[in-house]
C-alpha cells in the first residue's frame, strides 16, 4: 500500500543526517586502549562497553581498540584517547606516549575506578594538578531512594563549563572513586561533577579489598569520613608544546592545548548503567573532547507536550526548545512528547499513530514500538534548523 504524508524531506531525513555531522573530522577516531583489563567496546555483558561504541558510531566517530604497549605512538587520527578502567598499572613507556599526545593538542579521557593498585597511573596523573586519594564514595541519598549506598550520585554541576554548564540530570556512579583538581579557569581546570551533601568518602586499605568494608562505614563518621560534596569528574588543559616538531615540519594540529579528563569510575558508563543521565553525560564529554573543545551535543531542552496538527498550526510558526514548526499537516497527528521518566530531555521524541513500524524507520532513526528519536546536534543558541513539515511529500 502507498502512503503520502505531508513530512517535509527536510524534517525526515535532514535532522537525521545533521546529527552530530560537524563532529565528523580528519581525526575522528576514538581510541580505547587495552592491555590492562580496561573495560572492552565489543564486551555485551552488563560490565562491557558495546553500547558506548554504538553510541560514539552513531556520532560519526570510528572506534578502535589500540595496544599502547605494542603502538610507536597514539595515532594521529585519534580525535581522543579513552582509558576505561584498568586493573594493572601502565608502564612508564606507555605514560610517555600518552603526554606526547595531550602535549601536541591530544584529548584523554581517563576513567580509574577505586584501586590502591594503579600508582603510577595515579601518580602520573598528579603530575597534571588531579588529587587522587584511596577511598570509596558512599551516598546516603542514594540508598534512601532505594539503590546501593555504595552508588553515589552526581547531583552538582559546574555551571561554567561547556560540559555541564546546561546538564541539570542525575548521573550515577558505582563504586566510584574521588577525583579533585585546585580550580583555576585560566589554566581550564574545573571540578565538573559532585555528589551531595549526604555523601562521604571512605579510605580504603592499600590493597583496595572492598570487602572489608564495615557496616560502620555506612554511616556517616566526622572522625573517620569526609563530608560531601565530592568531587567525582574533573578537568584541566595542557599547553601544547611547539617546540617538539621537527625542523621545517609544518604544525599538524592547530589545538591549542590538550585536555585530560577524569572520572573516577568506570562503571557508570558500562552498559548496566548507560542510559538516561549517564548515556547523555558520557556523550557530553566524548564530544567535547572530541570536537575541539566545544560541545556539540544540544543542551537539554525542557519539551512540554505539543500536537502538531492542521487545527492547532493553522499555517503559524511554533517554536520548541530552538526548533520551529511551521505550517500544517493533514489529520494525522505528531506528538512532541518529554520523555515519560525524566524531567527534561534533549531528545525529540515523535510519533504517528497510523504509519507502521516500517514506515516510520524509513523517517525516524531508533524506532521503538509507536515511539521514535531523533537527536540534534548543537546548544540551545546554536539550534537555528528551521523545519518546513509542509515542503515535500514523502512516498511509501
Amino acid at each position: 500500500m502507498k502512503l503520502s504524508r505531508t513530512f517535509a524531506a527536510v524534517f525526515a531525513f535532514g535532522l537525521v543526517a545533521v546529527a552530530f555531522a560537524s563532529s565528523a573530522s580528519a581525526a575522528n577516531v576514538i581510541y580505547f586502549v587495552t592491555g590492562h583489563g580496561e573495560k572492552l567496546i565489543d564486551n555485551k555483558e552488563e560490565n562491557g562497553y558495546s553500547y558506548v561504541k554504538d553510541a560514539i558510531e552513531r556520532e560519526n566517530h570510528q572506534v578502535r581498540e589500540l595496544l599502547l604497549v605494542n603502538s610507536e605512538k597514539v595515532p594521529e587520527d585519534a580525535a581522543v584517547l579513552v582509558v576505561s578502567g584498568p586493573e594493572t598499572d601502565y608502564l612508564p613507556a606507555e605514560l610517555d606516549k600518552i603526554t606526547a599526545f595531550v602535549k601536541k593538542g591530544g584529548r584523554v579521557l581517563f576513567m580509574v575506578d577505586p584501586s590502591g593498585g594503579l600508582p603510577k597511573l595515579t601518580s602520573y596523573l598528579g603530575g597534571f594538578g588531579f588529587e587522587f586519594t584511596n577511598d570509596i564514595i558512599f551516598d546516603k541519598t542514594s540508598r534512601d531512594s532505594g539503590s546501593n549506598i555504595a552508588i553515589p550520585k552526581g547531583v552538582q554541576y559546574d555551571k561554567n563549563h561547556p560540559v555541564t554548564r546546561k546538564f541539570e540530570q542525575f548521573t550515577f556512579f558505582p563504586i566510584a572513586r574521588s577525583v579533585h583538581i585546585k580550580e583555576d579557569p585560566a589554566k581550564g581546570s574545573w571540578n565538573l561533577v559532585k555528589t551531595s551533601d549526604n555523601s562521604w568518602t571512605v579510605q580504603l586499605s592499600v590493597t583496595s579489598d572492598l570487602g572489608k568494608l564495615t557496616k560502620a562505614d555506612e554511616e556517616f563518621d566526622a572522625d573517620k569520613h569526609k563530608r560531601g560534596p565530592i568531587s567525582v569528574v574533573a578537568v584541566t588543559t595542557v599547553n601544547v608544546n611547539l617546540g617538539d616538531n621537527k625542523a621545517g615540519e609544518e604544525q599538524k594540529s592547530k589545538k591549542t592545548a590538550g585536555i585530560i579528563l577524569v572520572v573516577g569510575d568506570s562503571d557508570f558508563a558500562a552498559n548496566r548503567f548507560m542510559r538516561a543521565g549517564n548515556k547523555d553525560f558520557f556523550q557530553n564529554m566524548l564530544n567535547w573532547l572530541a570536537d575541539d573543545g566545544e560541545l556539540k551535543t544540544p543542551a537539554l531542552m525542557d519539551v512540554a507536550d505539543l500536537i502538531l496538527d492542521a487545527k492547532s498550526l493553522n499555517g503559524k510558526k511554533v517554536r520548541v526548545g530552538g526548533f520551529i514548526y511551521t505550517s500544517a499537516m493533514h489529520s494525522d497527528k505528531v506528538f512532541m512528547k518529554r520523555s515519560a521518566n525524566r524531567k527534561d530531555t534533549k531528545s525529540i521524541y515523535i510519533t504517528t499513530s497510523k504509519l507502521s513500524r516500517e514506515q516510520r524507520k524509513k523517517i525516524l532513526m531508533d524506532c521503538d514500538s509507536q515511539l521514535c528519536q531523533v537527536i540534534v546536534t548543537g546548544t540551545m543558541e546554536d539550534i537555528g534548523y528551521t523545519v518546513d513539515i509542509t515542503a515535500e511529500k514523502l512516498e511509501f
